[in-house]
């Protein structure tokens, strides 16, 4: 959407943010394999538990973030920014309110993290 330039650099920038807050907010441990554990007794389930204070921290601040961006947007915001999933559109009068919705988003984020 910025290379369209629907999206500002600061909306872009916000938007990007928040992708990369989600990704540490919400990333699943990186051990393949653990050894040694045994059977029965208190696995190493986290049961869905920030692993360090560094996620629990991405996990506050993405809460914080999403509490800007409308509710009703919280889905397609997230469905456009972090899994990257643009809709089709059958005419470019839906493409154009898509984008203006998204860029309403990105515009409150901007704004709440100062940079707009």
């Amino acid at each position: 959407m910025h290379k369209r330039g629907q999206l500002t650099y600061p909306q872009w920038y916000a938007c990007d943010w928040y992708m990369r807050l989600h990704a540490e907010a919400m990333s699943a441990p990186r051990v393949v394999a653990a050894y040694g554990d045994g059977v029965g007794g208190c696995g190493s389930e986290s049961y869905g538990q920030p692993r360090n204070r560094h996620q629990w921290d991405a996990r506050r601040k993405l809460r914080d973030a999403r509490g800007i961006i409308p509710a009703r947007m919280l889905p397609l915001f997230d469905r456009v920014v972090v899994a990257d999933d643009m809709p089709t559109f059958h005419n470019g009068q839906q493409r154009a309110r898509f984008a203006a919705r998204i860029v309403s988003a990105a515009q409150s984020l901007a704004a709440w993290l100062k940079i707009a």
